[in-house]
């Protein structure tokens, strides 16, 4: 399947370095993982018993935001590396909504231990991309206010 434009996007910001153990929480068809394996990393979108993760990606906020998807925040608590990553991206739907985009995953990150590191915005077609880059115990940057 070939990749949106958002997700070559999401592998970028997601920049995960060759040799990087990466977990992609929600894969879908496995695009995402796909350019990420392109890119040297070792990749799995499935077995959630093979951590710890470096990186845990997810191309949408159904891991934070979908009460159904209750199992897929708990591998993120299982297996991300103590000094770990998750990234999160997503489309923005309405313009100049990337602060309730980055507002509700920070919120609803910090339920579970993981604070805004990094915040990426993306110029992708057909509509605006943001990604929220999240780590362990409240290191890096305040996320935006709105």
């Amino acid at each position: 399947m070939p990749a949106s434009e958002r997700l070559a996007w999401a592998a970028g910001v997601v920049a995960a370095r060759a040799g990087e153990r990466v977990l992609e929480a929600g894969c879908g068809h496995g695009v995402l993982v796909s350019l990420l394996a392109d890119r040297g990393c070792t990749v799995l979108g499935a077995d959630l018993g093979a951590g710890p993760f470096d990186v845990v990606v997810s191309s949408n906020l159904r891991a934070f935001h979908d009460p159904r998807e209750e199992a897929a925040r708990d591998v993120v608590d299982r297996v991300l590396a103590p000094d770990g990553r998750v990234v999160v991206a997503s489309s923005v739907m309405t313009p100049g909504a990337d602060a309730a985009v980055v507002g509700t995953v920070a919120r609803l990150a910090a339920g579970r231990g993981l604070a805004v590191a990094v915040v990426h915005h993306g110029a992708t077609a057909p509509m605006a991309s943001a990604a929220v880059e999240l780590r362990r115990g409240g290191r890096g940057q305040a996320p935006p206010s709105g």
